[in-house]
């Protein structure tokens, strides 16, 4: 725990000066890994799981708005506004349309409540 805690610690301090990068977070994280750090963490076994999951739940936090800021917009979906379709893809497009607003036909994936017809 105690070089999973530096790492963290030495990560807060490349950051510190980072504009837009948060680092209470990391101080959080840093407080979750010197209490596993004490022995009397591991006297009850239901807190330390707790403790595990906290810690671990808040390094994701951090990673993942960390990496959100490093992409940025690199991985935003972005829609053009624009309902026109190409010309050369016009029919097909007209063609699923339609096949979509067609009501499947279910009556023939159920039986049937009426009796056979005999055949006289």
């Amino acid at each position: 725990m105690r070089q999973y805690a530096n790492q963290v610690d030495q990560l807060r301090r490349a950051l510190q000066g980072q504009r837009g990068v948060d680092t209470r977070d990391l101080d959080e994280i840093l407080k979750g890994l010197r209490r596993l750090d004490d022995d009397r963490a591991y006297q009850d076994a239901g807190e330390l799981l707790k403790l595990q999951s906290q810690v671990a739940d808040n390094m994701k936090r951090f990673e993942y708005g960390l990496r959100r800021k490093v992409e940025g917009d690199a991985n935003q979906v972005l829609l053009s506004g624009n309902d026109e379709v190409p010309e050369q893809f016009r029919k097909l497009v007209e063609q699923y349309y339609r096949s979509l607003s067609k009501a499947p036909d279910k009556t023939a994936d159920k039986p049937s409540d009426k009796a056979p017809d005999d055949k006289k």
